[in-house]
């Protein structure tokens, strides 16, 4: 993963499982991609081919904290998990753990990616230290926590969904970013990540919101996922009235 000094690592997330497709994505100008296995289409047999397919980092979002999807997600070789729904500091710790080998974590060996030469294990070894872990802020609950969880050790960071968050604090309109209890969430997660000298992330489809959350000193910005890029592209591009 890359990060700059001057700007956010802007990302995409995917949701249509085609490498082809992929391959296309790669004109667009991101700095990574996030592969969504919690809302997109992807099942398990999808994200090798996928990950492979990308030319650039690789994030997954989980379908859920499962100690066998992190494995194999990471065994696949994506450079860091975002793990949904997270709520307490138990949670966190067992995605976490869930992503390295012992004596930190619980990761199982599984040499899946059997093409590649021989010391794959070893290199994967020396990754360890490298995999990026995001716990996502998206419940009331999890906001209440959030000191609390990012004091867990080796969590790369906090990632903000904006959408179940405000739907979860009862707010009129999901993902309003002008929704000042919105702003003070984000605002929270953002200062418990500067604190704790965390990464912090956000989904924001709307480029205002995005430009906004990138001068305020967000580290990864969603943009955005593919379905809703080709659609806005093709709405554009071809010329024909509504």
């Amino acid at each position: 993963m890359i990060w700059f000094d001057e700007r956010p690592n802007f990302n995409m997330f995917l949701s249509i499982p085609s490498p082809y497709l992929i391959e296309v994505l790669h004109a667009w100008p991101v700095d990574s991609f996030t592969i969504d296995r919690q809302h997109g289409q992807f099942d398990a047999a999808h994200v090798r081919p996928c990950i492979r397919a990308c030319k650039k980092p690789v994030l997954i979002r989980l379908a859920a904290n499962d100690p066998t999807e992190i494995g194999k997600s990471l065994d696949y070789g994506a450079a860091g998990l975002i793990c949904p729904m997270i709520e307490n500091v138990a949670a966190t710790q067992a995605f976490v753990e869930a992503c390295y080998y012992p004596p930190f974590g619980k990761r199982s060996y599984g040499p899946v990616r059997v093409s590649e030469p021989e010391g794959y294990f070893l290199r994967n070894r020396q990754q360890d230290d490298h995999i990026l872990t995001f716990a996502m802020i998206e419940t009331q609950h999890a906001l209440e926590q959030v000191e609390q969880i990012a004091q867990v050790p080796r969590l790369t960071g906090l990632y903000i969904g904006p959408f179940d968050l405000s739907v979860s604090m009862g707010l009129q309109k999901p993902g309003d970013y002008t929704d000042p209890l919105l702003q003070a969430a984000i605002s929270k997660v953002y200062t418990t990540c500067q604190t704790n000298q965390l990464k912090c992330g956000i989904f924001s489809p709307n480029p205002n919101d995005a430009r906004n959350m990138a001068q305020l000193g967000m580290d990864l910005i969603s943009l955005g996922l593919d379905e809703q890029w080709i659609t806005q592209a093709g709405k554009q591009l071809i010329p024909i009235p509504n």
